[in-house]
């Protein structure tokens, strides 16, 4: 589902790190962005989302995913295939810390649908949330 100015609806975002969930959800906040953000920290509870388990038995499919490729205790290209076989029309952009990670990812991840390097000043976010949303 989309809103009315068809852009996504519902983001999953898979980050463990809470200052950057928190800039992220800034960023959307800031670009007055009619979203509504479904924030998860780890692998597992992203495919708890995924498979409507617990907490998430009635989580609405994402329109957009944006996974941190660095999670601890799973390995972001299993999580990446988990995700995209569950939801095989939902766009994944993968989030990384640098430039040069985000090119390894190419090399390893290449069906994702988007890479983007995080921002290393808070304000950026909003360029970030405006450059996908």
């Amino acid at each position: 589902m989309t809103t009315q100015s068809g852009r996504p609806e519902n983001l999953l975002v898979v980050e463990d790190n809470p200052g950057d969930s928190r800039l992220i959800e800034e960023g959307f906040r800031e670009a007055n962005s009619e979203a509504t953000l479904h924030v998860v920290s780890t692998g597992e509870e992203a495919l708890d989302f995924v498979h409507l388990r617990g907490e998430y038995e009635a989580a609405p499919e994402p329109d957009l995913i944006l996974l941190d490729w660095n999670l601890p205790a799973m390995d972001g290209e299993r999580l990446l295939s988990e995700l995209q076989a569950a939801y095989e029309d939902v766009p994944v952009a993968i989030m990384t810390g640098s430039q040069a990670t985000e090119a390894a990812i190419r090399s390893v991840a290449p069906d994702a649908d988007a890479y983007l390097t995080k921002p290393t000043e808070p304000t950026a976010y909003v360029d970030l949330v405006r450059s996908i949303y």
